[in-house]
């Protein structure tokens, strides 16, 4: 039996949604948030800020164990302080780096055996032949 999941929660959360079921404060944080995430360079900026500021505030102890608008996760827990820079700041510094770093292995030299490269020829893969359909030109 296949229970249409999605389906059924999508339209529970459409029901919330024109019932204002959920609280003001979500709403307007979603709306805040919605904000920020249609224009990528300020969202950047917004949050290069808040984890700037996140990590001086919390750079004598490592943690806070009080936040404003996250009182019902510091309530049972303590929030760490950001460490170095964004998600978005270290992925794209690993993007940079990873686009700069030359292939793990030599590219084939001029001349070196055609058939070896297309064959698979010394990876373990391949049965030796040409890998050229029949007729195809050498």
């Amino acid at each position: 039996m296949r229970i249409p999941l999605p389906r059924m929660m999508r339209t529970w959360r459409e029901r919330e949604f024109e019932q204002h079921l959920s609280p003001a404060t979500v709403r307007a944080g979603l709306a805040f948030w919605g904000f920020f995430a249609k224009r990528p360079r300020l969202y950047g900026i917004a949050t290069a800020m808040a984890a700037w500021l996140l990590a001086r505030a919390g750079r004598t102890r490592g943690r806070f164990s009080w936040l404003p608008f996250a009182s019902g996760w510091t309530c049972h827990r303590d929030f760490p302080a950001p460490q170095g820079g964004t998600f978005q700041a270290q992925w794209n510094r690993e993007r940079g780096r990873l686009a700069r770093t030359p292939p793990p292995y030599p590219p084939p030299h001029a001349g070196e055996g055609r058939e070896g490269a297309a064959s698979g020829a010394g990876m373990g893969g391949g049965s030796g032949r040409d890998a050229r359909g029949p007729g195809s030109p050498p």
